[in-house]
């Protein structure tokens, strides 16, 4: 079995802990299954804190002082087309952020700088606007263009793509309550200097959200990870992600052109790896 500090260095050397915080900043928010008319293009900015204290190993906190803080932020592009005569938004996503490490992490020292690029292909099969229910699939692949050193302990890269399949769905329960769920798997390559593999990843999501007025909804989620364990050099790390995490999530449109999301989650059970106590999320969005 592997210990605990094995886990968590491997997680740090391969930038998986950085690519976590990205992944999460990428999480769907409330009212993101609703399209937009054709030909919209939109600018959105992503932005997100995140702070650890501790570490798990199957399920057991084995260390209290492990402390990393991550600021992450995410450019995005997103035009609205039609396709077969559903909606499909082409989007573009450039990372960018640190991640500082303290208490028994501090030798690991910080990074920062660009994260692998994203390209994000959704596509609406379900689009009733006038009972507001929606389904999406979703395309992503990462591109391994991030920092990347595979003599640092830490990056925001992470030499291998990856593909992630999303699945969407929302469903108004009356005039102002909605149910909105998302499941998703992503499937690793290889990262050929360490030989690291990695089996899928998999993502569960379900909000409750409630619209107390025209364009702006509060709701809370439940959001469950599991899977992903790593193998280095044929030698299976033991590190399976199951982690469960709650949050509060508010929406609002200030005006025609201008929406602001803003969350608060933290994690509730993690079974290996680092358990993040509190994040703040936001994200603002520009339509042109």
């Amino acid at each position: 079995m592997k210990n605990a500090a094995g886990i968590i260095r491997t997680l740090l050397f391969f930038g998986l802990v950085g690519i976590a915080s990205i992944c999460a900043a990428l999480e769907v928010h409330i009212g993101d299954w609703e399209t937009a008319p054709e030909g919209t293009t939109a600018f959105l900015y992503y932005g997100q804190y995140g702070s650890m204290s501790s570490s798990y190993s199957h399920g057991r906190k084995v260390d209290d002082n492990a402390r990393m803080a991550t600021n992450i932020g995410i450019l995005r592009f997103v035009h609205w087309l039609t396709l077969g005569g559903n909606p499909f938004a082409p989007n573009l996503l450039i990372p960018i952020g640190q991640i500082k490490t303290g208490g028994s992490l501090s030798p690991l020292g910080s990074t920062g700088g660009v994260g692998d690029v994203i390209i994000a292909l959704p596509y609406w099969p379900i689009h009733n606007h006038e009972t507001r229910e929606y389904g999406s699939i979703t395309l992503l692949t990462f591109l391994p263009t991030g920092s990347y050193d595979k003599n640092r302990p830490l990056n925001l890269g992470e030499n291998r793509r990856k593909h992630d399949i999303q699945l969407g769905y929302q469903h108004a329960l009356g005039r102002s309550f909605f149910i909105e769920l998302e499941a998703d798997g992503m499937f690793f390559l290889k990262n050929s200097d360490a030989e690291l593999t990695q089996k899928p990843l998999y993502e569960v999501e379900g909000f409750l959200s409630y619209e107390w007025a025209p364009g702006s909804r509060v709701g809370v989620g439940l959001f469950y990870t599991f899977g992903g364990k790593t193998t280095i050099n044929g030698v299976d790390q033991d590190d399976r992600v199951k982690t469960t995490k709650v949050a509060l999530t508010g929406s609002t449109f200030f005006d025609a052109k201008h929406q602001l999301i803003i969350s608060l989650s933290k994690d509730m059970h993690v079974e290996n790896g680092l358990k993040e106590d509190k994040r703040l999320n936001f994200r603002l969005m520009h339509i042109f």
